[in-house]
């Protein structure tokens, strides 16, 4: 699936504020890169504005960032790329009702960037809370013949690995669910 974000929107809905920080774009970026690596999903987050008249574009793996240029903003840059790739599974995450409103003309599902950030936050903390960072030395429950076991159990308790069982599921009360709309919204959330 791929999911294309106005990261502007989300960023000053979250922030509460018209203006973003590079610190707060680095994050946001890296809470992408974290989602996109769990979920498998290809994430196209789009700025506005840049260094450059034209938009300019780079990838890393699965997440590939835009920054619209000044000659455009990003919700013509999205507008777009959602024309260019409407066949493929493609979500939209934005508040802008005027977007918002383009996409479902289009057929293209979009989720509200409370909603999307909220989910990207939720699974960040979760891998977060996963690792192990020991706050004291291990016991050592011997210093002889197991002081070998003992350094190999160390180590091997800095690497925890997650499993995707161990992870908390959302779940949907379908039965509250009657339009189309509020059943295709229910699929869009899932795949999330």
């Amino acid at each position: 699936m791929i999911i294309v974000v106005d990261a502007y929107n989300v960023l000053k809905r979250e922030t509460n504020t018209t203006m973003v920080t590079h610190q707060e774009r680095v994050r946001f970026l890296s809470y992408i890169s974290a989602y996109s690596k769990q979920k498998g999903h290809d994430m196209v987050v789009v700025f506005d504005g840049g260094e450059s008249s034209w938009p300019s574009v780079t990838k890393q793996r699965h997440v590939t960032v835009v920054y619209s240029g000044i000659q455009r903003s990003a919700d013509d840059y999205i507008r777009s790329y959602l024309s260019g790739n409407a066949q493929k599974d493609i979500i939209l995450v934005s508040s802008d009702n005027e977007l918002n409103q383009w996409a479902e003309r289009h057929n293209i599902p979009s989720v509200d960037s409370d909603v999307f950030y909220n989910k990207l936050s939720h699974i960040v903390q979760v891998s977060e809370s996963v690792r192990v960072t020991p706050s004291s030395p291990a016991v050592k429950i011997s210093e002889d013949e197991n002081a070998l076991l003992d350094t190999i159990m160390e180590q091997a308790s800095m690497h925890v690995q997650r499993k995707n069982e161990d992870l908390p599921v959302a779940h949907a009360h379908e039965k509250n669910v009657g339009t189309k709309k509020e059943k295709r919204l229910l699929e869009v959330l899932k795949k999330l």
